[in-house]
């Protein structure tokens, strides 16, 4: 699905959670279901996007996966409520601009941090975005994304079937996620593994976002996203000064913008009127990247390597790596390995490479490894290098 034109922008829609409780929204009550009981509301809010030069609108499905639903006892309607939710879309802004199903995190957490296996991430979201396509969905839109577990089980499902993908993450003050992935390492490894486009969502207002797509600009092969807050907290912008913010944004790379938290048809009329005269900046990296949770770096002609062997002194021989060392080669032997490589993977701070003759080895170890990894050894295969990403030495 080829949504963007050269030298052109592509304009987003603005929120639509916080629009929604201005127009009756209660709080505590499934925001899906509400929705399907208020049709009119969203298609209303909708049309107002679409007019204000919004080609991209949101179905309603933000919160549409399983484990969402299931905080309501509604994990059973997981199918009827998105393919519902999006045909309402459709039904409202008819041809005037493209619905993209709408994907939120899971809820779940892997190890350390929760017990949920990137096995369970994909089959939750596969039942999302299955629903989705089946409704019509070319395009979805995976955003607000804290965990790149979540980004990449997400991607995965999105990439089987063959749709366009969108992939958003959401930063804490800092500059990085929860799980502690900045954007730049976001970007190298979710167009790794086949985003057509990676960027921010909420995380913050337009003037703050400005230095984080500066930081990812240099390693994007792919467009960059931009859909910031109507502000910072307690201090939203009115239309216009969001509108020029959010534009300068353009300057920064961002190729795909809209808004989040707090805009209004307004502040989306406001941007697009500031982005007449601007030209979406084209130069991209052409350079291979590797990336773990925390770093990027750029992969070199003769990498200073090191090797072990995965066993429970596995934290502490990452823990003593040589500062200069540009690469550890970690020798799988089996799927076991990936559970021993999960607990260590908190102190790692150079890139991997997962050396293998053992497929499930390579498989079990690039499903707990969130960032783009490097693999070598017989057990590597084409789908493993498609599906996740990695890059084969």
């Amino acid at each position: 699905m080829n949504l963007i034109k050269q030298g052109e922008f592509l304009l987003l829609d603005g929120a639509t959670g916080s629009n929604l409780m201005a127009a009756g929204l209660p709080a505590g009550v499934c925001v899906e279901t509400w929705v399907a009981e208020h049709p009119a509301v969203l298609q209303n809010l909708q049309q107002e996007f679409v007019k204000a030069g919004s080609g991209v609108v949101l179905a309603s499905t933000f919160g549409a996966n399983p484990q969402k639903l299931s905080s309501y006892h509604l994990e059973s309607q997981t199918d009827s409520l998105n393919k519902q939710l999006y045909t309402l879309s459709v039904e409202g802004v008819g041809d005037s601009a493209v619905v993209a199903g709408d994907v939120s995190p899971s809820g779940l957490f892997l190890a350390p941090m929760g017990d949920a296996t990137f096995d369970d991430l994909l089959q939750l979201y596969d039942a999302q975005i299955a629903a989705l396509q089946q409704a019509g969905a070319e395009l979805v839109v995976i955003e607000t994304q804290m965990t790149m577990a979540d980004a990449r089980a997400a991607l995965i499902c999105a990439k089987k079937r063959g749709l366009t993908a969108f992939v958003t993450i959401t930063v804490e003050a800092g500059g990085r996620t929860l799980s502690g992935m900045s954007l730049p390492a976001a970007v190298v490894t979710l167009q790794s593994m086949g985003a057509d486009a990676v960027g921010l969502n909420c995380s913050c207002g337009p003037v703050s976002m400005a230095e984080l797509l500066k930081e990812a600009a240099p390693v994007a092969k792919v467009p960059l996203i931009a859909k910031p807050n109507a502000g910072e907290p307690g201090n939203p912008l009115p239309p216009e000064q969001f509108g020029q913010a959010a534009a300068s944004l353009a300057d920064c790379g961002a190729v795909i913008l809209g808004g989040c938290c707090g805009t209004t048809p307004d502040h989306i009329a406001c941007l697009v009127n500031e982005l007449q005269g601007k030209t979406p900046q084209t130069a991209k990296s052409t350079e291979e990247y590797l990336s773990d949770e925390r770093q990027v770096y750029a992969l070199s002609q003769n990498p200073v390597t090191e090797t072990f062997a995965v066993t429970e002194d596995l934290m502490d021989d990452l823990m003593d790596v040589d500062p200069d060392t540009d690469l550890v080669v970690l020798s799988l032997q089996s799927a076991e390995d990936a559970h021993l490589l999960a607990d260590a993977l908190s102190v790692c701070r150079v890139p991997l490479c997962f050396a293998s003759n053992n497929t499930d080895a390579l498989t079990a170890a690039l499903k707990v490894y969130q960032g783009r990894a490097a693999v070598q050894g017989e057990g590597v295969t084409s789908e493993l290098i498609q599906i996740f990403g990695c890059l084969p030495l």
